[in-house]
């Protein structure tokens, strides 16, 4: 029962959902408030109680500094971050990983943590990844410790061992497991003892001409500020291989707002944009198209608008400049509030609550923001927050929308989320006829269902087998994530690319979750 009092008042980020970053600390505050106070223990609640906590942590503060690293006022730092982790029983690393990403994608300097330097602590991780058996956490203790020496030597056969596991666990990494494992690589990746041979894992993953997931790699890639990667992201825009263009595209979407393209590299993207503006609405082309011209210089934008006729689709190019997001008000105000409400009625709270409002602002920048980066860290936001079971159900309902731009928006909070028990997501995913929404729908079964029962399986074989390519994808890649026996009949199918995409996950799948317990189907990190 709800206790009656104060209304509880948490951050909010003031600027503008149009503007180039986000105000990174107070979504940091946000995060470990409603953990805190959301979490249904009341005596975390208190403040006194867990002030207590943090004493016996080490932690020498008083109920001020808390009050000031819950509003936003105080930069909080990762050792105050890991022990909120630990007093709350939150996954290890969680926040502090979130936190990096965040600081990294608006340009903030990444902070440095002092571990004491124990040969034993450091000898124990490489022995562990050299044996493939680190979680993500301990990726980013590894990648954090390292990152603490402007040089740290490893034999050649190490390195490459430890950047080829990581990226590799990268790319089939799911949920909390993918926002540990991204931090660790940037911080790899910014080492110079490790760049090179981070270059040229990264490099031969996305050259590979199997390779079936770009995304994770690229957006590692995408923070080494040097004129290859821009050239190489430009060049990969227009790659055969639709994934890996749009996952090049998402990449030089966030260069151009570096200011990283001029003179004939921009006039290839204004090319690029043109041809595939026109997609169809909802589409992963015309989302990655929004994305670039809304990045795009003013001079770039002015020769482009006059070849964009259409009515409808100027509408929606303004709307990406002027408003950052893909949908005019009036279709995003009440699917956002409607969301947001039914999500904060149905988390447990210990006070009577106003409207949270960076709730509202997240399940807005998660569905319908225009930079594919800033709908990803909202949703991994949302799904480390005590709201993300109520927003699971929420999530699901919209998948019904009628407007079927919406309903393959909430399919990609989903994803984002990781796994999701108890759901019936592949009888969602297979009702679905709508051509946008189920390849979205697909692509959440294989990072939200975890293990597959047989007749699932042969049912998403039937459609990897005989559906449209970028359904036959998308249904390639569920069965791949969830370490399906059924991947294995795709080695005879007749097109080679199916084979190909097959014989990749029978390789390299299934998914990396970190459960504790490995479940049949899905590779959990011990």
């Amino acid at each position: 029962m709800r206790r009656r009092g104060r209304p509880q008042q948490f951050p909010y980020d003031p600027a503008p959902m149009e503007a180039e970053h986000v105000a990174v600390q107070q979504r940091v505050s946000w995060l470990l408030a409603t953990s805190r106070l959301l979490s249904g223990n009341p005596s975390l609640a208190s403040r006194e109680d867990f002030l207590q906590q943090l004493h016996a942590r080490g932690l020498v503060v008083d109920s001020t500094r808390i009050s000031r690293w819950e509003s936003g006022d105080h930069r909080v730092r990762d050792n105050v971050v890991e022990a909120y982790e630990s007093i709350l029983g939150l996954p290890k690393s969680s926040i502090v990983a979130l936190t990096a990403n965040l600081r990294r994608a608006s340009g903030i300097d990444q902070e440095v943590t002092d571990h004491d330097h124990d040969d034993g602590v450091l000898d124990d991780l490489f022995d562990r990844a050299m044996h493939h058996t680190l979680t993500g956490s301990d990726w980013l203790s590894l990648a954090t410790r390292i990152s603490g020496f402007e040089r740290f030597y490893v034999t050649p056969e190490v390195r490459t061992t430890l950047c080829d596991t990581l990226l590799a666990e990268l790319q089939l990494s799911v949920g909390h497991a993918q926002v540990t494992r991204t931090a660790a690589a940037n911080l790899a990746i910014g080492n110079l003892s490790f760049r090179r041979q981070m270059s040229r894992s990264l490099g031969a993953h996305i050259l590979s001409s199997d390779a079936q997931v770009f995304r994770p790699a690229m957006l590692v890639l995408r923070h080494v500020n040097d004129d290859s990667v821009s050239d190489l992201a430009l060049r990969l825009m227009s790659n055969e291989r639709p994934v890996l263009a749009r996952a090049a595209s998402s990449v030089v979407a966030m260069k151009l707002s570096e200011g990283r393209y001029a003179g004939e590299s921009l006039l290839a993207v204004e090319r690029h944009i043109l041809q595939g503006i026109g997609a169809s609405v909802g589409s992963s082309r015309s989302l990655v198209s929004l994305d670039l011209v809304a990045r795009l210089p003013a001079d770039s934008f002015a020769r482009i608008w006059p070849h964009i006729v259409d009515r409808r689709l100027r509408r929606r190019v303004q709307l990406a400049r002027e408003t950052g997001e893909l949908e005019p008000p009036e279709v995003t105000r009440d699917v956002v509030h409607d969301v947001a409400r039914v999500t904060q009625a149905a988390t447990l709270a210990r006070f009577t609550q106003e409207p949270d409002q960076m709730l509202i602002r997240l399940v807005r920048e998660a569905l319908f923001h225009v930079r594919h980066q800033r709908r990803a860290h909202a949703s991994q936001l949302l799904g480390a927050s005590p709201y993300r079971s109520a927003l699971v159900g929420a999530c699901l309902d919209l998948v019904g929308d009628e407007n079927a731009f919406v309903a393959a928006r909430a399919w990609d909070v989903l994803h984002r989320f990781g796994p999701i028990q108890g759901t019936d997501l592949v009888d969602r995913a297979l009702d679905e006829t709508r051509h946008e929404p189920q390849i979205r729908a697909l692509i959440a079964v294989g990072t939200a269902s975890g293990r597959l029962s047989e007749s699932d399986a042969a049912r998403l074989a039937a459609v990897a087998w005989d559906g449209l390519p970028d359904v036959q994808h998308a249904a390639t890649y569920a069965l791949g994530m969830t370490g399906s026996t059924e991947v294995e009949r795709l080695l005879e199918h007749t097109s080679p690319h199916q084979r190909e995409a097959a014989a990749w996950w029978l390789r390299l799948g299934p998914a990396v979750t970190d459960q504790t317990s490995a479940e049949p189907g899905v590779h959990a990190v011990a």
